[in-house]
């Protein structure tokens, strides 16, 4: 797993946190994740991505890793381009929607070539001052909590929920039961069809995105907890760090990662920098990046 952290943000505004273990039983770290953080102007933007690389087949950190890399290059490079524009949601989804096409068919045909297999999970939200525009493939998790309560954003998309929206199973029965780990779809293998969505930035709260080895054993009481008492960064750092301490404690064997973002107001989100550009934050951890350029890079 290799990191790169570089952080300016001002704590008062928005405090960024994440967590990655590889957990108790696996030989590797699968999962990659990344944020940013940028004023544009006088707005200020948020992207932050979990990808869970898909532990049944051969390469899933591969997979994991060049998803991250495509949302790190889409901030950087096609994000700006949009805000010139005028941003709306539909000049996100349809870029995103591209991005994710493209490396669907690229893990694919390296797929069809080697004879190894590889996927991921794909969950990733852009915080704008008054909107937040999310993407999932899979069954990484986005919620938001406004201090009151805390609401799961996406939905797994997995056999055990299909079978709950039937009726087949219950909510406490999928929890021990195999199909909870069953993808219906995945970025890089298969069929796949992002879902996205959008939905009101509150005027305080946080966000956290998660690998389902972070929530398999966490409630969203608990969650809420450890979004909400906090009172600085370190201390957020810390409550995330006890929570993947209770996951491992509560037998959990999967890959952990999560990242959480925290803002006290949106108004408080603005720079005096005259820059058009002003970068706040980076954010990257990449399950196997020399791998990934050998193999898959653009010279590979």
């Amino acid at each position: 797993m290799w990191y790169s952290v570089w952080l300016q943000v001002p704590d008062m505004a928005l405090q960024l946190v994440h967590v990655t273990d590889q957990g108790a039983m696996r030989s590797s770290n699968q999962d990659s994740f990344c944020a940013r953080i940028s004023n544009f102007g006088n707005q200020t933007a948020a992207m932050l991505a979990v990808c869970d690389g898909v532990g049944g087949l051969q390469s899933g950190e591969l997979a994991s890793t060049g998803a991250v890399r495509c949302f790190e290059n889409w901030f950087e490079q096609q994000l700006p381009e949009l805000m010139r524009a005028g941003l709306t949601e539909n000049s996100v989804f349809l870029s995103w929607h591209k991005m994710l096409e493209q490396l669907h068919k690229k893990l694919c045909s390296y797929a069809e070539k080697t004879g190894f297999q590889l996927g991921t999970t794909v969950s990733a939200v852009l915080m704008m001052q008054e909107q937040m525009y999310l993407v999932q493939i899979g069954d990484s998790r986005i919620y938001l909590d406004d201090e009151i309560d805390l609401v799961q954003l996406t939905k797994d998309q997995t056999l055990a929920v299909q079978e709950i929206e039937a009726g087949r199973l219950s909510p406490e029965e999928a929890r021990t039961d195999r199909r909870s780990s069953i993808l219906l779809q995945c970025l890089g293998c298969g069929r796949m069809e992002p879902v996205f969505q959008s939905t009101e930035r509150p005027q305080r709260g946080a966000v956290l995105l998660s690998s389902d080895g972070f929530c398999h054993n966490l409630t969203e009481a608990h969650l809420h907890q450890v979004l909400t008492e906090p009172e600085n960064r370190e201390q957020l750092q810390q409550k995330m760090q006890d929570a993947v301490a209770f996951c491992r404690d509560s037998g959990e064997t999967d890959n952990i990662t999560a990242l959480a973002l925290r803002w006290d107001s949106r108004e408080n989100l603005r720079s005096d920098s005259k820059e058009w550009i002003e970068v706040w934050a980076r954010l990257s951890g990449e399950a196997a990046p020399e791998e990934y350029d050998q193999k898959l890079g653009e010279s590979a």
